[in-house]
């Protein structure tokens, strides 16, 4: 705790020294922004009732990611369920994705490309290539995006081509003999009636050293991978894009300390296609769009051992409509297809989604106040099927699920703005949990058709303030988790699936940027700072079964404080210096060292991480990056170790 606050009086007082003489650039980020994946039409950060936070392309750049969930542990504060270089899913507000192969309707916390479902929960295997901005909104999305959005919502926007032709080409080499190049262009055509962007990477790193000096063996990496898109745009606020992504990625599995694996290892592929019309409303009565897109994830353990696919695709049309002069109204109709095809030695069944949802919301401006109130009706048909090397009884069923949310804005003065929200978001049971039966090792698992939807009802409540220099925010939240799905002994060899009660958690939510700029002996020295934290006031699950078997009413992996701060020195047109931190709470953990599994408190760890780029002429820059700059020894999972300090020496050429 003392390293957290030294550091945030590092990164906060210090630029504040020189408030009085600072300047604000209005392109730096600090004053309000155009966001989309709250209302799902481009709004200003200061009308909608929930805080968003964007994570800008020059900080995806810095960030020195190799993929979405390197970037996201840098600047969202959260769990992060990583285990080595492989599985990794995100949390939000102690719910997280689906970090394991198969379907995202698994998922807590839903991820988008583009407003549309990334088709996986597994953050590490989406690439950074061609990523223009994260936008990441808090709380309960099911109106807008329907099923697993309970905890959050994270929508990584791709670029648009515009403009003269630009690009960059670049390289690094590292610890652990890594090594990485990368490249992209984008720039447009006939006075950007179409616009183009194309970028991509090939990295390799070798096996990984803790922080405590340990060498753990098969954590290497192969990955390479390419994203573009293509934008037509025959008049102001009309627009078509496609966008292609390929990633493909061959990874050690060192499995946890106490089981280590040499030989362990995955190959995966993400594919994606996906198109978008958009007329914007404006100053009309009338906008309207339609969306498609295709997403195939293959998944294959040990040299085809086991082989996974899972298909996402869907279709979606909808209208921003203007009613009267008082706001609009968002209206819109979704299908969705998931399939999941397991080969050879299987992990669960195979399944078939197929869903219609039909969404309206109302937006409403009375002077100073904005005011929002929406609902959602999805309908599921799913089909537990066939599959190899399980005794599968075959079976499908239909499920449906009824969402709603409201909120207000009130514009109280230019520099600040209250907000009140209260939603709903919910995770749909599975094919084989409401289904048929299957036999997996032994044991038979009979699907329950009375399950409810897993479901959150959180309520909130925050403030903005937007000075010259300063944008921060806080927020105070309540969730109420229910009807959590697990499964039960139904006799020996047989288990079945049930709803039990779920968690309850308060906490306490704030945010800040800032920038300040000062003239030294004709130098101009711009300091940029930010701040993101969670503080849980209350965390408890209201399970006394599960509470018994984990010896404390803890949830698991819900750290009790996370902070993430960082600070930028921009020193003249050549220096450039980056200093960051993770900070991470206890937790409570499962432990798979033994079995039965046990479990205990996870210590609180913070990772502090450091980039130094020189740039010797305009469009050429070199940088040296370090993460884990302290080698800090530390888990994210029990017995799961992180790597200790990582070097990577870099140049990067504009065009």
């Amino acid at each position: 705790m003392r390293v957290v606050a030294l550091l945030l009086a590092f990164c906060l007082f210090i630029p504040t020294a020189w408030a009085a003489e600072s300047k604000v650039d209005p392109s730096s980020g600090v004053l309000p922004e155009v966001v989309v994946t709250a209302t799902a039409v481009p709004t200003s950060s200061k009308e909608v009732p929930v805080h968003v936070q964007v994570i800008t392309s020059e900080e995806i750049q810095n960030s020195n990611a190799k993929d979405v969930s390197d970037v996201l542990q840098k600047y969202v504060p959260g769990h992060f369920h990583k285990f080595a270089n492989d599985f990794s899913g995100v949390g939000i507000r102690g719910f997280r994705s689906n970090m394991w192969s198969g379907t995202d309707l698994k998922s807590k916390t839903l991820i988008l490309i583009d407003g549309m479902r990334a088709g996986t929960g597994r953050v590490s295997s989406l690439p950074v290539d061609n990523v223009d901005r994260i936008e990441v909104v808090r709380g309960p999305g099911s109106v807008i995006y329907g099923a697993s959005a309970m905890g959050g919502v994270i929508n990584i926007i791709t670029r648009r081509g515009s403009g003269e032709l630009s690009g960059n080409i670049g390289g690094e080499v590292g610890s652990d003999s890594q090594y990485r190049v990368k490249g992209g262009v984008e720039g447009g055509l006939n006075e950007d009636a179409l616009g183009y962007s194309l970028a991509g990477h090939y990295e390799r790193i070798g096996s990984y050293t803790t922080g405590s000096g340990e060498s753990v063996q098969n954590s290497q990496v192969a990955d390479r991978g390419i994203s573009g898109s293509m934008t037509y745009r025959p008049e102001d606020g009309k627009s078509l894009d496609v966008v292609g992504i390929y990633n493909y990625s061959h990874k050690g599995a060192p499995n946890q300390r106490t089981f280590a694996s040499l030989t362990d290892n995955s190959r995966s592929t993400y594919e994606r296609m996906s198109a978008d019309w958009t007329s914007e409303r404006k100053d009309d009565a009338l906008g309207w769009y339609a969306r498609g897109y295709a997403t195939q994830v293959l998944y294959n353990w040990n040299n085809q051992a086991t082989h996974i696919n899972t298909f996402t695709g869907g279709l979606r049309t909808g209208a921003d409509i203007k009613t009267g002069g008082f706001g609009n109204l968002l209206v819109g109709i979704e299908y969705d297809r998931i399939t999941e095809d397991q080969r050879k030695s299987v992990w669960g069944p195979n399944t078939d989604y197929n869903n219609y949802a039909v969404l309206a919301e109302q937006k409403i401006i009375a002077g100073d106040f904005t005011f929002y109130a929406g609902g959602r009706f999805d309908d599921y048909n799913m089909t537990m099927k066939d599959t190899p090397s399980l005794s599968v009884t075959e079976e499908s069923k239909k499920f449906a699920n009824l969402s709603w949310r409201g909120g207000a804005v009130w514009d109280v003065a230019e520099w600040v703005g209250l907000r009140a929200a209260v939603g709903t978001g919910f995770v749909t049971p599975t094919a084989e949990q409401l289904a048929g039966s299957y036999t997996s090792m032994g044991t038979t698992y009979t699907g329950n058709p009375d399950l409810k939807a897993e479901t959150a009802t959180t309520y909130e409540i925050g403030s903005d303030f937007y000075f010259d220099v300063v944008n921060a925010g806080l927020t105070v939240f309540h969730t109420y988790n229910k009807d959590a799905i697990t499964t039960k002994d139904t006799g020996p060899g047989n288990k079945t699936y049930t709803n039990i009660k779920g968690i309850r958690l308060t906490g306490l939510e704030g945010h800040l940027r800032s920038m300040h700029e000062l003239t030294y002996k004709e130098t101009r020295i711009v300091f940029s700072s930010y701040l993101n934290g969670i503080y849980y006031l209350n965390r408890k699950n209201e399970d006394d079964a599960q509470n018994a078997k984990a010896g404390s009413d803890v949830p698991l992996y819900i750290s009790d404080m996370t902070v993430t701060a960082g600070l930028r020195t921009d020193i003249g047109k050549r220096f450039t210096h980056d200093i960051n931190m993770v900070y991470v709470g206890e937790q409570r953990s499962e432990v798979f060292r033994t079995w039965p599994s046990t479990f205990t408190t996870m210590d609180p760890h913070v990772v502090f991480g450091t980039r130094f780029t020189f740039r010797p002429e305009e469009k050429a820059s070199l940088y040296l990056d370090v993460q884990n700059l302290f080698d800090t020894a530390y888990d994210c999972v029990d017995d799961y170790p992180m790597p200790g300090r990582n070097l990577k020496l870099g140049v990067n050429y504009e065009f």
